[in-house]
This record gives C-alpha cells, structure tokens and sequence, in this order.
C-alpha cells in the first residue's frame, strides 16, 4: 500500500502539544501551519519533507493513544486502503507516545450541501451511488459496519470523488468464530437504501429502469437475507452512464420579495398557513437583514449602552426583546390563535409587575410553564451549538456542521470556505467561548428563536444569534455581531 509507520519516540520533531508553539517538522512531515485543536486532537496541515510538490496533508496528533475509539477507526481505514474512504497515508508515535494519524485532504463540498442546492443529473446519481456502494463493499469486505450513512457523512474531493468521512462510527460485524452479524450486516444495507432515497429523489429515470433503494429493500426482505451489494452496483450501472459530479453549477435562485405584514386578521388566513410549525427561509432571510443592516440593529446597540449603566438589567432586556418583537412581527405573518394565546401567557414572565390573579385558569398556567421551559431549552441548545461550532471548525470537519447548522444558512456556507481554506493552507481563527457568556431570549416566533449573547471581558463583543428548530432538532441560523 505504500504507507510508513514510523516510530518517531527517538527523533528530533518539535513538541505539539496544544498551545505551544507550531513545530518545524511532525513524523517526517513539515508543517506548514496549525490548523485547529479538538478535544482530543491537534491538526496541521503538512507537506513530505522528501516531496514538497505533492499535494498536502492534514496531519493529526491524537493526545491518546490507547484510545479504543480511534485504534478501531484506524484499523478499519487501514484495511479499507482508500476504497470510498479517507486514504491513510502515514502513523507514526510522538515522543510522548502520543499517535499521529496521516490522512489525504477532503476539501470538497458534502453530499448534503450538493443536494440541498440543487437536483443530481441522473448520470451524477448513477455516480455518486456507484461510489457509495463500492464504499460499503469494501468495509464489508474487511469485517466492519458504517451505520452513519448520512448525506452530510460523504464528502466530496478536489478533483469530485465521493468517500465517506468519520469513521469513528465503525464497529465489527466479523464474529470470534469467522461468522459475521448479519443483523448489522443487514442494518447496514437498510441505511445504504435510505441513503440512495435522498440520492435519487426527484430524478427521472428512463421507462423500466428500477430504483435503486427500492430494488435493495426487496432483497433485504428476502429471507434468508443475502449480502447483494456486487449486485446493487450491476443494478445502478444499468440505470445510465456515470458522469462526474459538478461540485460548482451555476445556481440562479429566484428572486425573493421581501413582503410587509398581512392586515388580514388570524380567522382569514388559511389553516394550513397557520399550521406551519417551521419558519420558512425566506422570511429568515428577511429576520436576518433586517436585524444586521436596519434601524433595529443601530436601536437595539444604543439602548444597551444608554440604559446598561441606569436601569435594571429587566429594563435593558425588556427594551432589547421589544426591538427584536418589532422584527419579528414585522416580517413574520400573524401566527394562529393558539399560539397568540401562549404568546399572550408567556408576557407574565416577562412583566412580574402583578401577581397571578385568581381568576387564572389552570391552562394559562400550564401556557406559561411551556413557555418558560422553551426559553430554557433555546439557551442551552445555543450554549451547545456554540460550543460544537468551535470544535468542528477545530477538527476541520465540515460534516460535523452540517450537522449543527442549517442546510443553505449564510453562516454554514462561511464556516465551510473557512474550513476548505484552511485545509489549503490558511489560518482558521479560533472562535471566543461565547457558550459561557450570558445569554437570554429576546424575540421568538414560531421555532425561529432569537438571543443575545453578552459580551466577554477581553474575548469576544455582544452578539445576536438565531436557532431554528426542527425535525432534527435546534440548528444554528445565524451570528450577528452589534
């Protein structure tokens, strides 16, 4: 295969420790920058000593070694040899015994980000599913399972081949007696066809032609179940050609109008309107300019500092949420009276100037229990999306994004080109610890919430976030900084 295993306890490399400073040469590599640090490892990216020309390498030093996570995913790489997955190229030990992990550069955009911008090519499909299968052939092949067959889990090259990225996720199917676990063998097949669903939706095939998820699932329940991936990759082949995958199309998106509030009243408006549990991007969009180009922005600015030094925090807070409501109800139409009502309920939180009256009724009790647990749930899920923001961006993983931040929001496709520049060469800027500073809700509609996040002595300034939730749970939409 090519691959070095070099023990490097004797040699003369520089300490990589975090923090310190960037050594000259790691395992026969010279650095040519830090890239990033995780919780568990340090990443540079590197170019041979012996060959200067050849494409560059993201080196990662591991601050365990007897890591049972990490020996399984290497050894699984290591098998694999590149077949649909990150090539390992060198492992080495540090002086302190720590393992270095050399592997080829994946600066592409994911699988994810291609089909949410736009629709495959029956031809890219035929591609892309061709290459997924060969992948989880061959870690079959070599006793593992994947599991995480998610679209934000493959990623695509420079020159547009598609792997799979994060093994961590692997584990044995190969039992002590030379059997394997079919269950996961088979669990493993159900993920692929799950996989190829979102692959091929939308796309025309020719008259006859199958589907490829669909023809999977009809062997996966055939008993006994067969292994029949060599099959499923004759199946696609037969579908078109293969074409190579376009990874930058000219996109022309539609203009989108940014609207005014409607006068009609809740009754008039359509039911299915109103039933919307999702806020759509557009008026997300139109959230966002407003808040970081418009009067509100400037207002929002000067009332903090005006009043921060004179009034109670609760006046400050409760001038801030009236300009981000003034935003929000702005752009956003008018929601159903169910929600009005918890909306309604959830302003005593707000205002503690009266006590309950005794006529409350024991559902406007319970509306403002909901509301602030809501409120609870958006702080924390934000001091959670902040926080994983800075590791993946640390560990250089765009597919970790993609995971915490929504699909076609400003923000992911920024932390994405930072990602690719820095796995090009570049520096990545370390992000403030913005989890730990305070942070309250200051605007929400539908689950579109809005927040502040307060400023750290000598570490960040005072910034806005918003978070959408989902199906998928709370994403990251955007950062404003005031």
């Amino acid at each position: 295969m090519g691959r070095r295993r070099v023990d490097d306890r004797g040699g003369r490399d520089t300490d990589a420790s975090a923090g310190g400073p960037v050594p000259a040469t790691i395992a026969g590599y010279r650095v040519v920058r830090r890239l990033g640090a995780g919780g568990r490892v340090e990443v540079y990216l590197a170019r041979r000593d012996d060959a200067p020309d050849e494409e560059p390498v993201a080196v990662r030093v591991y601050r365990r070694a007897d890591d049972d996570v990490t020996a399984l995913e290497l050894e699984a790489l290591d098998r694999v040899d590149g077949r649909g997955w990150p090539r390992l190229i060198d492992l080495s030990s540090m002086p302190d015994g720590r393992l270095c992990v050399v592997q080829e550069v994946f600066g592409g955009p994911s699988l994810a980000s291609i089909l949410h911008q736009r629709r495959l090519s029956v031809n890219e499909a035929v591609t892309v599913s061709a290459s997924l299968v060969q992948a989880v052939a061959a870690l079959h092949a070599v006793g593992f399972v994947y599991g995480r067959m998610r679209s934000s889990a493959v990623q695509f090259s420079a020159d547009g081949r598609p792997a799979f990225v994060g093994a961590g996720a692997v584990v044995r199917h190969a039992l002590p007696d030379g059997t394997s676990d079919l269950g996961a063998v088979r669990a493993d097949h159900e993920h692929l066809a799950e996989l190829l669903d979102g692959v091929w939706a939308g796309i025309e095939r020719a008259p006859g032609a199958v589907a490829p998820a669909e023809w999977l699932r009809e062997r996966i329940a055939t008993r006994p179940f067969v292994a029949c991936l060599a099959e499923l990759e004759r199946v696609v082949f037969d579908i078109a050609s293969p074409a190579a995958v376009d990874l930058n199309p000219v996109v022309h998106p539609e203009p989108v109008p940014v609207t005014r509030r409607s006068t009609k009243s809740a009754a008039t408006i359509a039911p299915t309107a109103r039933a919307r549990s999702v806020v759509p991007d557009d008026l997300l969009e139109t959230i966002a300019a407003l808040l970081e180009t418009s009067w509100v922005a400037a207002a929002r600015t000067r009332l903090s500092r005006l009043l921060a030094a004179r009034r109670p925090v609760v006046i400050v807070g409760a001038c801030i949420a009236a300009a981000s409501s003034v935003v929000l109800l702005t752009v956003v139409p008018p929601s159903s009276p169910a929600v009005d009502a918890a909306s309604e309920s959830s302003s005593v939180v707000t205002e503690p100037s009266e006590a309950p009256k005794p006529q409350q009724t024991s559902a406007g009790a319970r509306g403002t229990e909901i509301a602030e647990k809501a409120t609870d749930d958006a702080v924390t899920a934000l001091r959670g999306l902040l926080e994983r923001r800075a590791e993946c961006r640390a560990e250089l993983s765009v597919s970790c994004l993609e995971a915490i931040e929504q699909p076609g929001s400003a923000i992911l496709d920024a932390d994405r080109r930072a990602i690719i520049a820095a796995q090009n060469g570049e520096q990545i800027d370390e992000l403030p610890r913005t989890w730990e500073a305070e942070i309250r809700v200051t605007g929400t509609m539908g689950e579109a919430v809005l927040l502040s996040i307060d400023a750290l002595p000598g570490d960040s300034e005072p910034a806005s976030a918003l978070i959408v939730r989902g199906e998928a749970g709370w994403r990251l939409r955007e950062i404003f900084a005031e």
